[in-house]
């Protein structure tokens, strides 16, 4: 029973550490990505390596919104199973 308790316990406290690294994650995430961040070129300036270079970039992007969205997911799960507790 003590085991089954310091267990639970266990499992809380990484949770909460978890969530409260979150949002420094994030913020640094978010600090990286702005910090290097280039205006594109005009369309005009554009040729046709660079619609299929914007294309490669459409679809890392799509993957890297899909991979975020399960992270969502998975977040929203511990959440809901820690407002259970």
């Amino acid at each position: 029973m003590s085991q089954r308790r310091r267990a639970r316990s266990l499992d809380l406290a990484l949770s909460l550490i978890l969530l409260l690294l979150a949002p420094a994650i994030v913020s640094a995430q978010t600090v990286a990505a702005t910090s290097g961040s280039v205006k594109p070129p005009l369309e005009s300036e554009r040729g046709s390596s660079a619609s299929a270079v914007s294309e490669a970039s459409d679809a890392k992007l799509n993957e890297r919104l899909v991979a975020l969205e399960e992270e969502l997911r998975q977040q929203n799960k511990m959440l809901t199973e820690m407002r259970a507790l």
